[in-house]
């Protein structure tokens, strides 16, 4: 029964693939799997080379998915891939070339799918250049936020921002296909010598109706790259997103940012 409980757990049942769990065990610190018995240098070497196989293999069999990271897993013939800046964890079985969407869960009824994910997602937030950022308030909360100065969700919840106990480390990630004046409106912000009321005014849209394509400066605009670069490498796919103490946060859901903010 552990043995099933420790498979993928999927909308279908696989049979065939379970292995025995005591051989590994999950850390939930780091996200990896420990095996049970340590590899020898020359191991190690094949297993680098086994691993540059199957991704290339995974590579040419799905050109829809950025490969980040490709490791075994405690399943016989199963691989865990992590893709797209790390929004895809998914598993594959590179001798049929198949993909199992679904979590992975320990035998203790963990998800160490989920476990990897906010181990993966951990590491990129430490990894943000807050100083890149526009800072908003001095309060005990951090908020890191990707926006859009032109997206009307983005407007609501800055508002709703307004007088929370935060710190707001704040990316310009404007959607030119929706929003055609948002780079410019970014690039004003990022230009600007008091870059924090000027965001302020931006969302509360005093600038709305003015002409600021010839406003903002080189250096802002490379900025403006460097935040998107941020943005992609975060996997953000829309505005507003927000890391409020360290949790993800996509879309202006009150509710769920004040709760996090308790």
């Amino acid at each position: 029964m552990n043995r099933i409980i420790a498979c993928l757990i999927l909308s279908f049942v696989l049979s065939g693939i379970c292995s025995d769990s005591t051989a590994a065990a999950h850390d939930k610190t780091t996200g990896k799997w420990i095996n049970g018995n340590s590899l020898t240098e020359s191991d190690d070497q094949s297993e680098t080379e086994m691993l540059k196989k199957v991704q290339k293999q995974f590579e040419a069999a799905f050109r829809n998915f950025k490969v980040e990271s490709i490791a075994k897993i405690p399943v016989d013939g199963i691989y865990e891939v992590v893709a797209n800046s790390g929004s895809h964890i998914i598993y594959y079985a590179p001798k049929s070339n198949h993909l199992f969407i679904g979590d992975l869960v320990t035998k203790d009824l963990r998800s160490a799918t989920q476990e990897r994910r906010s181990a993966i997602m951990e590491a990129k937030l430490r990894e943000i250049p807050l100083d890149q950022a526009v800072r908003v308030g001095k309060g005990k909360h951090t908020v890191i936020e990707f926006t859009d100065p032109d997206c009307a969700f983005c407007r609501k919840a800055a508002e709703h921002l307004k007088g929370k106990d935060v710190t707001r480390y704040v990316f310009m990630r404007p959607l030119a296909q929706l929003h055609p004046k948002a780079a410019e409106k970014s690039i004003f912000i990022l230009s600007s010598v008091d870059p924090e009321r000027t965001y302020h005014d931006v969302m509360a849209g005093k600038y709305d109706k003015e002409d600021l394509s010839k406003t903002g400066s080189q250096s802002a605009s490379e900025r403006l790259a460097d935040h998107g670069r941020i943005a992609e490498k975060m996997g953000v796919q829309g505005t507003p997103t927000f890391w409020i103490n360290g949790k993800m946060v996509a879309g202006a859901n009150l509710r769920m940012i004040d709760a996090l903010l308790k």
